[in-house]
């Protein structure tokens, strides 16, 4: 009789071994329907994904209406929500997730509108409105941005208001934060926020409707040489900034798109400005159709230091790709056939398990609701499966990917919105297995804005994203990393850190299924530092072990604990 854990076996190795020979399927649990606007097909920005609850897994968040919803990877509710803003207030982008008061636990934090005026709220993860929260404020239609500026632990809040040419920076306490607000300015979209200038202090970059690049130091102060002037005719900016290290030398750039205005002229400009404002050679680039989405960059080439850009049009449906000077890669520019377009940052990051860069794009035709996810190889042909057709249209919601259930193989989660007949519209939210192999490190622009504080920095990354938040925040604070390659054959590696302000005792073990001790790996006395081990896929007898799931679990001297799963396949 054949054991029920080899057949389990034999159907991962199949899964696991074909990648993206198998289609992305639904996961269990999806997708999710909920009644939406009837004016706006909200919300605008693809959903954010984050381990909440330190158990090594992603959670979801989204809203509908005025509803915030928080689903576990398997469908299920995040304990005490939903949670709904005050009646009438829409919550019409994609909400932010932090630690605005520096407890060590995520807030929730949206903007919500009525039509003339809005009110940012903030929630506790156990579903309480935070003290002193809503607070008036105004009509806005964007995100907010979370971010420690002054290094205590808790995030500030950022936002700007177009009908009232005001940007603020609040407190988590809903104090101003010293040196804001800033006022005349007419923005009304969302910052980047990060070290421009090498001073290792966080700036914050916004970009307003004339077409001018404002830069300011935390306390408010503008940096030295900003704003920069790009105003030219009636080219305008909507969107935010993206930064990133585009020639390799460890400091911050930014790039920028702007649309000639108005109608019926729609052509883009896309600008790469070093920290000084000045552009890269071969910069700025036009380009025909109406650009409604920040750039996103990534190494696609591996020739040379600088980094290659994508973006879409909203106008044509036309998807790019550069090179470092603003040529269009061979195989590019590519046209959606049903006249679709993109409204969110691209995705980046390697979707089908090659080790390379992909694009994705979110692609939708409002006018038939007509939606696709789409991804591009880099010679600009669509990888396999691609484009994947959703119910309705993706309307300004690119995808969020990552390892969602912690099994070492890529999730896609997707927003789209839909219409029934009449005024019956619903939003649908879906989690999509990929069947590739998860390379954290390759993930260079996940989702939209970035990352869930929606900072537009390709470099940020913070202990309370996608790390086991608890062992941060632990008396004696470490990471334990997926392993890489997963799955794997022969060998594979297991990065950790660790942070102490003593040397302590750790352990890093291998278990199988059935939580039987496989392989001692680490057992000794460490100080901070980053380690790796490696694992032969041999037991502590030298033998080699069968192919199927294990579990590696990092201990440290207290007794904290984190641990991952990882898939060998022989």
């Amino acid at each position: 009789m054949v054991k029920p854990h080899i057949i389990l076996f034999s159907i991962l190795l199949l899964l696991t071994s074909i990648s993206l020979a198998q289609p992305p399927e639904i996961m269990p649990g999806w997708p999710k329907d909920f009644r939406a606007d009837v004016t706006f097909a909200n919300p605008a920005g693809g959903p954010p994904i984050v381990d909440l609850d330190g158990d090594g897994d992603l959670e979801l968040l989204f809203p509908s209406l005025d509803t915030i919803y928080i689903y576990h990877h398997d469908g299920t509710p995040f304990a005490n929500w939903p949670q709904a803003s005050d009646p009438g207030y829409i919550v019409m982008k994609q909400l932010a997730v932090g630690d605005i008061d520096g407890d060590g636990e995520y807030d929730i934090v949206a903007e919500c509108d009525e039509f003339s005026t809005g009110k940012l709220f903030a929630w506790s993860l156990d579903g309480q409105v935070k003290p002193n929260f809503p607070i008036e404020s105004g009509f806005v239609q964007q995100s907010p941005c979370l971010y420690d500026l002054d290094g205590d632990g808790a995030d500030e809040i950022i936002m700007a208001f177009d009908d009232s040419s005001l940007i603020y920076v609040w407190r988590g306490d809903g104090s101003y934060y010293p040196g804001w607000p800033k006022y005349g300015i007419e923005s009304g979209m969302e910052p980047a926020v990060g070290d421009i200038d090498g001073d290792d202090d966080p700036e914050i970059i916004f970009l307003d409707h004339d077409g001018y690049v404002h830069a300011w130091h935390d306390n408010g102060e503008p940096v030295e040489g900003y704003p920069i002037d790009l105003t030219f005719d009636h080219w305008c900016f909507t969107l935010p900034p993206s930064l990133y290290d585009f020639n390799g030398n460890d400091t911050l750039d930014i790039l920028l798109s702007q649309f000639i205005y108005p109608f019926p002229y729609h052509d883009t400009r896309i600008h790469v400005l070093n920290s000084s404002g000045e552009h890269y050679s071969g910069w700025p680039r036009d380009f025909p159709g109406y650009a409604f989405c920040t750039p996103t960059a990534g190494d696609f080439s591996s020739e040379t230091p600088f980094l290659e850009v994508a973006f879409g049009t909203k106008i044509d449906g036309l998807y790019f790709l550069l090179d470092s000077e603003g040529f269009v890669m061979p195989g590019w520019p590519n046209q959606a056939p049903w006249g679709g377009s993109t409204w969110d940052s691209p995705v980046i990051g390697d979707i089908d398990g090659d080790e390379g860069l992909e694009v994705v794009f979110d692609c939708s035709s409002a006018s038939d609701y007509l939606g696709y996810v789409w991804a591009f190889n880099a010679d600009g042909s669509s990888v396999d499966h691609f484009p994947l057709r959703v119910r309705g249209t993706t309307l300004g919601a690119v995808p969020a990917v990552g390892d969602v259930d912690n099994d070492g193989l890529l999730e896609m989660a997707v927003m789209s919105h839909y219409n029934v007949g009449g005024d019956r519209r619903y939003n649908r939210v879906a989690i999509y297995k990929l069947f590739s192999a998860y390379n954290p490190d390759l993930m260079i622009w996940p989702m939209s804005a970035h990352d869930p504080q929606r900072t537009n920095n390709a470099t940020f990354k913070r202990p309370t994203w996608v790390d086991d938040f608890r062992s941060h925040h632990t008396p004696e604070r470490f990471s334990l990393d997926q392993n890489y390659p997963n799955p794997f054959n022969s060998s594979t590696t297991i990065r950790y850190s660790v942070k102490v302000s003593y040397p302590v005792q750790v352990k890093l073990k291998i278990f199988n299924i059935a939580g039987r001790e496989v392989r001692d790996l680490a057992d000794k006395v460490q100080r901070t530092g980053s380690y790796f081990v490696t694992w032969d896929g041999c037991s502590n007898g030298e033998e080699e072990v069968s192919s199927g799931i294990y579990i590696y679990r990092l201990t440290l001297g207290d007794g904290a604990t984190s641990q991952r799963k990882m898939l060998l396949l022989r």
